[in-house]
């Protein structure tokens, strides 16, 4: 099944080619003789993509219409498509609920996060606005945070969107206790010298990345794993446990950086 698509005042290369591929997707199992009726249908399933695409990219006023046209080989079908207005995105909202939900630091608004309101109501700026605000909440303190729900209203009227997302922000959390599994080679104490918290510190996700990273970039630890309790213990603290697997050329590694201190060490003492 052949098909052909009109796309009305509109001059944007990226849109068509999605608008492209979900017909074509909708149509590509299709066989010049299939029946009318079972044809009829894959239009409708192509249409209903089509539209996903379009409001994905901010046209909920979109109209489409299709013909099918089957009487020339193979058969086609014809899509007309008035994308209309793009909406814009009005409001994003943060609705915190639960322990610390009336904490002052908290983030109220996007533009903290670097997103502002007024530009196309694309679903990937309101799904990178989510994302962006989970993965900041860790950062000052609320390690236990979950989104709740995500609230998305269209004013058909106006042309916007607005978007409350609630956020079960949690208590905020300080650092617990870190343990460190004992490892066959390397002490834990060399370990510990890496850790840039102390228990009692807000907890800040930004010092476990920047451990791991470390850790990693030393060349003697194969994989490195730091887990965190999912509740706040006794003293309203997160305990941190470590995890890590020696990499093969520890033993190397370590009689390299031997010979390198030793050899240090002599010139120092010759000079």
């Amino acid at each position: 099944v052949g098909s052909e698509m009109c796309i009305r005042d509109r001059e944007d290369p990226d849109l068509r080619q999605q608008l492209e591929q979900a017909l074509s997707t909708g149509l590509v199992s299709g066989r010049a003789t299939m029946a009318r009726p079972v044809l009829q249908r894959k239009v409708v399933e192509a249409k209903e993509a089509m539209t996903a695409v379009l409001r994905s990219e901010g046209y909920y006023a979109a109209t489409m219409e299709s013909r099918v046209l089957d009487q020339q080989t193979p058969v086609s079908v014809q899509v007309n498509v008035d994308p209309g207005r793009r909406y814009l995105l009005d409001t994003l909202r943060v609705q915190y609920l639960g322990a610390g939900a009336s904490d002052a630091g908290l983030p109220r608004d996007f533009t903290t996060l670097g997103i502002e309101a007024g530009g196309p109501a694309r679903t990937e700026t309101v799904l990178d606005a989510e994302q962006r605000l989970l993965n900041y909440l860790p950062e000052i303190g609320y390690p236990l945070a979950k989104q709740l729900d995500r609230v998305v209203v269209v004013n058909h009227e106006a042309g916007s969107m607005s978007v409350t997302y609630q956020v079960d922000i949690g208590p905020r959390a300080r650092f617990g206790p870190t343990r460190i599994d004992p490892m066959e080679t390397i002490d834990i104490a060399y370990v510990e010298s890496f850790v840039t918290w102390q228990a009692g510190d807000w907890f800040d996700r930004r010092q476990l990345d920047r451990l791991r990273t470390d850790l990693l970039a030393t060349g003697l630890f194969e994989s490195v794993s730091i887990r965190r309790d999912s509740e706040l213990d006794a003293d309203g603290e997160l305990p941190i446990h470590l995890v890590l697997k020696e990499g093969h050329d520890v033993q190397r590694i370590l009689g390299l950086a031997l010979v390198m201190l030793t050899e240090n060490l002599v010139e120092s003492f010759l000079c």
